[in-house]
Order: structure tokens, then C-alpha cells, then sequence
């Protein structure tokens, strides 16, 4: 249960939720309490729940300045944000007999001594994005309360909670699921913060699209961008990086649930460096890719990696067939897909042929 407090001079808020972690489509259960030990005035008082995005790129900008005859250089730390409420519940209908007297100018009154306990309830939708609190972003959930007060400070309570999606279904996969498997005794090595790259569009040519919001970017230019071809394009990065070989999912399923075992096939011609393939590195990388004021940042967050010693090759005509598999962890982020950020998952196989000599193959799943 969360329960936390906020104690003010005449005014105390409590808002308590019967558990921090909810699915969605579940109903969401809370009580607030309100206790006075003087009266007070009150412009509104407000109960809402909110899920918000926010995406936060800092960037590291070079200034040249001429004092006489030097020229100096320095570097200027920026930070540049987004923000999206995409979900919003007002909940202050209940909170109406609060106010023991409307007065003339509208503002309520609330008496001395009061000692209210009151309970409220929200339907999640089934189609909400799960939290997440990233390197650039985060997804969060709250529920805060507020009394507007003239000429006084205002109290706010604000606590925040989770949200999970199972159901979730990205635009750029199939629809479909793998059931879950017993697990087996693989061994993953892990990191975090793998790799981080930075990009700004260089000008309005690049984009085009759906209309997005226009920003003057830190090169100066004024821009309209289409995040939803920037997010393809990032995928089709990580793809194009693949060669000479195809990772085949069989059924085109590309949704997997957390623990559920990826088994496909990696395909590449039968005379492409065959004989001298040694073994196999299968890796799962978990990317975020986060937009801010024109800018984009692509962080490789997770990564699991298992190494396959025994490979079994299969004839298919001219191509040779070689199945693999990894098992994807339980306790991992998830895949989403929201205004200013996404978080996708590459599979990748490098097939080792030799000490300067590799065969990649890649595809994009999403994990729920």
C-alpha cells in the first residue's frame, strides 16, 4: 500500500492506493483524507490522476569567442525536454461536499475540525503504456490532490504508482504471442549503458509527414518532424547493420512475452564462409530512443548475450539453415511505443568465422 502525508499549518493531506502496482485495464482504488485545524478558503479543490511521458536530452554545445587577437572556445551543458500527459482522470466530483459553504465569489469554505475520509476508484484503459523510468525517458503514473487557496499558499499531494501492459502490441511487429516455456540454464553476461549516440536533424528536408509540433533546433533550424518515420528509421539502423545472413522467425511472430525462449533460424548462403564458422553469439539489446526539442538520443540500455559452441547446419536448397535460440529474462523493460520515445528489442547473431571476420544477422522483437 502506499500511504503518505503532507502536513500543513491548518491542512493535511493523506492519499493512500490500496497497492503500487496495477495492470492494465484494472481499476485503481484509493482514499483521500482531508484534516483541518483551522478553516480555510479555498478557490477549487482538485483530485486528478495523470500518466505522463517525458523525455530530458542534455547535450554538450561549443561556443567560440575573439578577445583581441586570441580565440577561445568553451562548452555549455543544455538540457532539452518534452513532456506528454496522455492520460488524465478528474476525479474532484467527489470532493464536492468538502466545501461547507459556497460563498459569493465562488471560493469554498471548508470548517475547522474537519475529519473526512473519503474513497475514490479509476478504470485504467487497456491500451496504456507501461511505466518506465529510463536513461532520457520515463513513463509514471500519480494521483495528486490540491487546494487552490487565495493569497495563501497552495497544498499539494502528489504519489505516484506502476503500470503494467501485457496486452501491448507495437505498430511495426505482427500481432501474435509466444506462449511461455520452462525455462532452461542458459548463461547471459549483462550491462548497462552500452552505447549512447547523439543526433540533431540538420534541416526541414529530412522530415515530412504527420504534422509535429515546429521547433527551432539548437542548429538553428526551424523544423517539423515526424517522429514516427524517425522511430522506423532507428529500427532500420539497427537492421541495415545485419549482413550477408537473415534471422528467420518462422511463424512472423514478433511479440514475446518476459521469459519466453526466441527459437529461429539464421540463414545465409551455404558457401558464404561456412567451413569456417566456429560458433555463435546471440545477443538481445533493449534500446531507447528518446526525442527532445529536435534532438533524438538512441541509448542501448540492456543487453544479454549467450554463446553457442555446438552449431547444427541444414541444407535448404542453396542456403544453409542454422537454429538458434535464447531465452529472454524475466526482469526486463518492456517494449513501448509513445509520443517522444520508444523502447524496442534488436536480437542479433554473429556468426564468428575467423579473428577479423563476421557474419551478422538481426531482426526487431517486442517484448510485453
Amino acid at each position: 500500500m502506499i500511504f503518505d502525508i503532507f502536513k500543513g499549518i491548518d491542512l493535511k493531506f493523506d492519499i493512500s492506493l490500496d497497492k503500487d502496482q496495477y495492470i492494465a485495464g484494472e481499476k485503481v482504488k484509493g482514499t483521500l483524507l482531508l484534516v483541518t485545524n483551522k478553516g480555510f478558503k479555498a478557490r477549487a479543490l482538485r483530485l486528478t490522476s495523470e500518466g505522463e511521458e517525458k523525455t530530458r536530452i542534455e547535450t554538450t554545445e561549443s561556443r567560440s569567442g575573439s578577445f583581441g587577437s586570441s580565440t577561445s572556445t568553451s562548452n555549455t551543458t543544455r538540457t532539452y525536454s518534452e513532456s506528454n500527459i496522455f492520460f488524465s482522470r478528474d476525479l474532484s466530483g467527489i470532493l464536492k461536499d468538502l466545501g461547507n459553504n459556497v460563498l459569493e465569489d465562488g471560493e469554498i469554505e471548508v470548517n475547522a475540525r474537519t475529519n473526512k475520509e473519503i474513497p475514490f476508484e479509476f478504470d485504467l484503459p487497456t491500451d496504456i503504456l507501461p511505466s518506465y523510468n529510463g536513461k532520457q525517458s520515463t513513463i509514471s503514473y500519480s494521483v495528486k490532490a490540491t487546494a487552490d487557496r487565495p493569497k495563501r499558499i497552495d497544498v499539494n499531494k502528489k504519489i505516484t504508482f506502476n503500470v503494467s501492459n501485457s496486452s501491448y502490441r507495437d505498430y511495426n511487429s505482427q500481432s501474435g504471442k509466444n506462449s511461455p516455456i520452462d525455462r532452461n540454464n542458459l548463461k547471459y553476461t549483462t550491462s548497462g549503458n552500452i552505447e549512447d549516440t547523439d543526433s540533431r536533424p540538420d534541416g526541414i528536408s529530412q522530415f515530412s509527414g504527420k504534422s509535429f509540433p515546429s521547433y527551432i533546433s539548437p542548429t538553428g533550424f526551424g523544423i517539423s518532424i515526424d517522429l514516427s518515420n524517425l522511430m522506423a528509421k532507428s529500427r532500420d539502423k539497427f537492421l541495415k547493420e545485419g549482413t550477408d545472413a537473415i534471422l528467420d522467425l518462422g511463424t512472423g511472430e514478433r511479440v514475446y512475452q518476459r521469459g519466453d525462449r526466441v527459437e529461429c533460424n539464421v540463414v545465409l548462403l551455404a558457401d558464404e564462409k561456412l567451413e569456417k564458422i566456429k560458433n555463435i553469439t546471440i545477443s538481445l539489446y533493449g534500446i531507447e530512443h528518446a526525442f527532445a526539442k529536435g534532438l533524438e538520443r538512441t541509448t542501448t540500455v540492456e543487453k544479454f548475450k549467450k554463446e553457442m559452441e555446438s552449431i547444427s547446419i541444414k541444407r535448404n536448397g542453396n542456403n544453409a539453415v542454422i537454429p538458434i535460440e535464447i531465452e529472454i529474462p524475466v526482469h526486463v523493460n518492456v517494449s513501448y511505443v509513445g509520443k517522444y520515445s520508444e523502447y524496442y528489442w534488436g536480437l542479433e547473431a554473429k556468426l564468428n568465422a575467423g579473428l577479423l571476420s563476421h557474419i551478422y544477422a538481426k531482426t526487431i522483437i517486442n517484448i510485453i
